[in-house]
């Protein structure tokens, strides 16, 4: 029977990467119904992300839509986007590495 140990481990390892990848798909699932807020110009424009870096959804304050300024409320609905994605990003990487134990696997997130 102590011949078996190495085998053992080797089906604990299996196992292991088994369950992980479990907990990585309920993980990306549980990601996309989150959502985080990315901000611009004071929170006059607010970009909605959910947690698989996809846009959901922007408001934008009446105050801020000035006709003959479009190029600000550009560059604030970018500014609000990229924070928003980076915040996603963030969470993203938090609950995938809490799902692996803390395991960091190159490329994977």
């Amino acid at each position: 029977m102590k011949g078996q140990g190495g085998g053992g481990g080797m089906g604990d390892l299996v196992r292991q990467a088994q369950q992980a990848q479990k907990n990585l798909a309920k993980v990306q699932e549980d990601l996309r119904g989150r959502v985080v807020e990315g901000r611009a110009g004071g929170g006059a424009v607010t970009a909605f992300v959910n947690g698989q870096q996809e846009l959901v959804k922007i408001t934008i304050k009446p105050e801020v839509v000035d006709p003959s300024d479009v190029a600000m409320l550009e560059d604030l609905v970018a500014a609000a986007v990229r924070q928003g994605v980076e915040e996603s990003k963030k969470m993203m990487q938090a609950e995938m590495s809490r799902a692996m134990g803390g395991l960091r696997v190159p490329g994977l997130f």
